[in-house]
């Protein structure tokens, strides 16, 4: 079951990766290119976002059952919320523990 669930997160995780490498070509990104394009949330930063930006996050894909390992909430994979939280904020101390303590679950 755990093997089942790392190669879950593995594929996702590379999928997400190749999508991003994929359309930062495809737009020809640059140093200077905004990071945030019209009609996209995020990313904020954690520190100065203001409280509507961190509850449409956190109230959907943040929430204390992510926190605290139990389960998902947006899907039954406790990873894709908080890969959700990252990439909206990069710096979500909470969401960062969080990963890191997962990760050392052996996933």
């Amino acid at each position: 079951m755990v093997k089942a669930h790392r190669r879950i997160l593995c594929g996702f995780l590379g999928a997400l990766l190749l999508a991003t490498f994929t359309a930062a070509q495809a737009q020809d990104v640059s140093c200077d290119a905004p990071l945030r394009r019209a009609g996209q949330f995020g990313p904020f930063d954690y520190r100065t976002a203001t409280s509507v930006q961190l509850s449409t996050v956190e109230r959907r894909h943040f929430t204390a059952s992510v926190r605290e390992m139990r389960k998902g909430e947006s899907t039954n994979l406790l990873a894709a919320d908080i890969a959700y939280t990252l990439r909206h904020f990069p710096n979500h101390h909470a969401a960062l523990l969080t990963m890191g303590e997962w990760s050392l679950t052996g996933c």
